[in-house]
């Protein structure tokens, strides 16, 4: 076969690295998106329905050849050699295949993270205002919104209390929370349940360390990594509590910073920072543990002596362990979404009335679950129908259900968005722990 656009081995197999890839719109006609989660690639790269239905042969095993006869298969037309090096060269040039290209631009961007004291902001100027006094208007807005809203839209629950006030005066008649639970969907979809969350935290004087344990949703090779960078948004700069990060490094083991370089882009601790540095403003402003957890409830399910379910609980028990040892007031924050469910998260069609009904109340014996602490319940839940919802924060939740010293959970509100107008919804809560 002759070569003329694209030399070298690796491309005999091509392999797409793991991307998401998006309904979108090309020249009018539906088509789909590469979205790099870690954003190595500078843009999303929209691409025709025929080229996405290429991608799942570019797993490293098929050859061009292969290629070419499942394309010729499907589409019932020929694909020529020089049309499949243009379109892998085209992917190679942003960054989308796992290539020598594409591992030295990560190679250049890790030395980068590495060299900096601060992660910045990735979502500022996006997914919230990148000037701090619209910001602060924004977050504010969601804050009265949960204060003048008398109804928890919750799942019923005789122990969850619909007319609860979520006020400063209130917060200060009840004991210190020990954690919450907080979305990390879109500020414009949950802003209000992110507020309700935070909400009965106002009155009490800020803890002197959050632990926030958010969802990596893209995977890390140890299941958690943490980072004792500082995070910056436009409200200032939170810092880490690096004496705290490191101890806990020391207590498990296995190495917590090998996977550092994906708190560089992951948003789920991100947007909590945001509330924390609102609800204390003017205060003395906690300092972080930022902690992204990434495993399945089949990691967490495993029975060998050294699996990762072993680890998995190994790391509760440190942090736990870390958390005591500090003589002062920490506050756990899951940052977690719920149920994905439609088009966008592989399901052929949008679920109609009756399948989010059913969702909504498979939601609340998970949530039920929570309330009552019950960390093995939590995974049982899951792992009967093999997470079928796909909750992407189970990891953060069964972590701070084994690293919490709380005695009682309880649910302050549950919603769910349409995320792309196309019948692709989330579901997600807000949980007060004490």
């Amino acid at each position: 076969m002759t070569r003329g656009l694209i030399v070298g081995e690796e491309f005999e197999h091509p392999k797409l690295r793991p991307v998401e890839v998006v309904q979108a719109v090309l020249d009018g006609q539906p088509a789909a998106a590469l979205i790099d989660p870690l954003r190595i690639a500078d843009a999303p790269l929209a691409i025709s329905k025929e080229v996405a239905f290429l991608l799942q042969f570019m797993d490293g095993r098929h050859s061009l050849r292969d290629i070419q006869v499942e394309y010729t298969r499907r589409m019932g037309t020929l694909l020529f050699t020089d049309q499949l090096e243009r379109l892998l060269a085209k992917l190679d040039h942003a960054y989308f295949l796992d290539s020598p290209r594409f591992h030295e631009r990560r190679r250049e961007l890790q030395e980068e993270f590495s060299r900096s004291a601060v992660r910045a902001p990735t979502l500022a100027g996006t997914a919230y205002p990148a000037d701090a006094e619209p910001l602060r208007r924004q977050l504010g807005s969601y804050f009265a919104e949960a204060r003048a809203s008398a109804e928890v839209r919750a799942p019923t629950d005789s122990r969850s209390s619909p007319d609860r006030r979520v006020d400063n005066v209130d917060a200060r008649t009840r004991p210190r929370p020990k954690g919450i639970l907080a979305p990390h969907i879109d500020l414009s979809h949950g802003g209000t349940t992110y507020a309700r969350a935070y909400a009965e935290l106002a009155g009490h004087e800020p803890p002197a360390l959050c632990v926030i344990l958010g969802t990596g949703h893209f995977g890390v090779e140890n299941l958690f990594t943490a980072t004792k960078k500082a995070f910056q948004t436009p409200l200032g700069t939170a810092q880490a509590d690096s004496a705290f990060v490191e101890e806990l490094d020391t207590r498990w083991e296995r190495d917590l910073f090998a996977d550092e370089f994906v708190h560089r882009t992951e948003h789920s601790i991100e947007l909590q920072v945001l509330f924390i540095q609102h609800l204390w403003s003017g205060l003395q402003c906690p300092l972080i543990a930022p902690i992204l957890c990434a495993f399945s409830h089949t990691s967490a399910n495993s029975t060998a002596e050294q699996s990762e379910a072993a680890a998995i609980n190994e790391f509760a028990d440190a942090l736990k362990s870390a958390a005591e040892a500090q003589g002062k007031t920490v506050l756990f924050i899951a940052s977690a979404d719920l149920a994905h469910i439609g088009p966008r998260y592989g399901d052929p069609q949008p679920p109609d009335l009756a399948d989010l009904g059913h969702i909504r109340e498979r939601d609340r014996e998970f949530l039920t679950l929570a309330e009552r602490l019950d960390r093995h319940g939590c995974l049982a839940h899951i792992a009967r129908d093999d997470n079928r919802r796909r909750i992407c924060g189970f990891a953060p939740i069964y972590t701070m259900l084994g690293a919490m010293n709380a005695s009682r959970g309880e649910l302050l509100g549950y919603d769910k968005a349409d995320v792309d107008g196309a019948g692709s919804w989330v579901t997600f809560a807000s949980m007060l722990f004490r």
